[in-house]
């Protein structure tokens, strides 16, 4: 029986072991292909999202007038831009006033247009008017780019808005912060807050609040839960105010609110040095997946390498932490975005500047770090991407098994200028196998995988054999069942073979990965 089952499973996945060695245990991601695009001043890459026909729109600033800049209105400008799948240049624009712009984020809008926000300091071409010192402004485009329509929102002090998403009426929410008290701004708790402002879908100012404490706070991203209330992500100087419990000199700070503003909840994060929130999603199962940089190994934070780590932690819906990681090695790392896989996996990216611990090489003065952990937080693979000086991801966004990064990259030998904006496109390792035989799709996650191994058929699958690369049967079970996890926990590291009889009579079989 064991022969037969063996034999039967070679067949299918002779051809597919013979692909998973050419990579080692912890393959990193393949660089399909990457971009440097801009002028010959300036450029960097702050934010992307996928357009509705998939291609890749980014924005963030440019202080050139040439190559794919085709327009300078002054200053530095924000640049918006969109690439096909096959890194063309599909348009570019530049929008701002003749003193300085920023582009922080941008987001696909409800009726296929873009939405950007960040600060300006101008009050004249694009903008009717400046508040003071530095604004929060939207920027609204059509499908094409195209501006629509502009708004700035603050007060006499510094005003600048970091994240924005849709909201569900059409309109959008800004999150930021403000050192203003007047204007736009209801108050001001001391130095800088945290400002949440609600527009409809023509920029109209429908509410603003300020979360803080007496010293600078700063928002960082924004999130729309499925239960209908917002949570955002910054960072808090403060131990007064709306802070109840700081855990050190700077914290990641996270608060929840309901659609009218209203705080339902807030939480420091971290240990007794300094900690920063910088981005942060809700995750599939309804949890909150948080990332950034800790300087401190206490407290929250365990398994500190050295210096800042790059540091991820899951929470509950409600706030308390699930489990928590800390990446890097004994230089600085940080993440600036993550995102999580259709396996449920998560895939950050950020900074480092290390070569030991976590990271395995450094390739210039600071890289491009990209890192892919599993369900639990823990590290599947890593890989750095650069040149000889200086680059950073800013900003990714997955497609199936794509990832697509945006950042900066400083570089001698690129035709453009001393910095560009950098896009990078590269697939993942096979981490979730979806395979369509006979009309029925089985999908097995994760893969590589440490402790169980997860099989999900829309038919019953009748049962199992798992096999190592010998042949030998280590584990065999009658199901019956579309949906189960098998165990692998006790298994070392390698290539193992599955094979699945479903209840039709049909077999499907794959490869899986142990890595621990």
């Amino acid at each position: 029986m064991n022969l037969r089952y063996y034999l039967h499973a070679m067949k299918y996945l002779l051809p597919i072991y013979l692909i998973f060695s050419a990579f080692d245990l912890f393959s990193q991601a393949t660089l399909l292909w990457e971009k440097e695009v801009g002028g010959g001043e300036d450029d960097w890459g702050y934010s992307i999202c996928l357009s509705d026909e998939g291609n890749y729109v980014f924005t963030g600033i440019t202080s050139s007038y040439d190559e794919e800049v085709t327009d300078s209105l002054g200053g530095t400008d924000v640049w918006l831009a969109q690439m096909s799948q096959d890194s063309t240049m599909v348009w570019s624009h530049t929008f701002g006033g003749t003193k300085d712009e920023r582009a922080n984020s941008v987001c696909l809008a409800p009726d296929g247009g873009f939405a950007l926000t960040g600060f300006t300091a101008s009050g004249d071409v694009n903008f009717s008017e400046n508040k003071g010192a530095k604004d929060i402004f939207i920027f609204k485009t059509n499908s094409q780019g195209e501006l629509q329509w502009s708004k700035t929102y603050g007060g006499s002090s510094d005003d600048i808005g970091n994240s924005i998403i849709p909201s569900t009426d059409g309109g959008f929410l800004i999150a930021g912060s403000t050192f203003s008290s007047d204007g736009d701004v209801s108050s001001n708790h001391g130095s800088s807050d945290y400002w949440i402002i609600r527009i409809d879908g023509n920029g109209n100012l429908l509410w603003e609040k300020t979360y803080a404490g007496s010293a600078e706070d700063r928002a960082q991203e924004i999130v729309q839960t499925q239960d209908g209330n917002y949570v955002i992500i910054g960072t808090s100087f403060s131990g007064d105010g709306d802070v109840s419990d700081p855990l050190g000199s700077v914290d990641f700070w996270l608060i929840k609110i309901n659609a009218n503003g209203d705080l339902l909840w807030e939480k420091s994060l971290g240990g007794s040095s300094a900690d920063q929130g910088y981005d942060l999603i809700e995750t599939s199962d309804g949890s909150l997946l948080l990332v950034g940089e800790v300087l401190s190994n206490n407290g929250d934070v365990e398994g500190n390498h050295g210096l800042t780590d790059a540091w991820m932690v899951k929470l509950s819906s409600d706030g308390n932490i699930i489990w928590q990681n800390a990446l890097g090695g004994s230089k600085v790392d940080y993440f600036l975005a993550v995102q999580e896989a259709a396996d449920g996996t998560f895939i950050a990216t950020g900074n480092t500047f290390s070569s030991d611990g976590d990271v395995s090489q450094n390739i210039g003065s600071s890289d491009i770090w990209l890192v892919k952990v599993d369900v639990d937080g823990n590290l599947i693979w890593e890989m750095s991407i650069g040149y000889d000086l200086n680059e950073i991801g800013n900003d990714l966004a997955l497609q199936g098994e794509e990832i697509i990064i945006v950042g900066g990259i400083q570089v001698d030998h690129f035709k453009h200028g001393n910095s560009d904006v950098y896009i990078a496109k590269l697939e993942s390792p096979l981490t979730s196998v979806t395979q369509i035989q006979a009309g029925t799709e089985i999908k097995v996650y994760p893969n590589p995988s440490h402790e169980s191994i997860t099989i999900q058929s829309e038919q019953k699958i009748e049962s199992y054999s798992l096999f190592d690369v010998q042949g030998k049967l280590l584990r065999s079970l009658k199901t019956k069942d579309s949906l189960f996890a098998i165990p692998i926990f006790d298994l070392p590291n390698g290539n193992y073979f599955l094979l699945l009889e479903m209840e039709s009579g049909e077999e499907f079989s794959t490869t899986i990965m142990i890595a621990k």
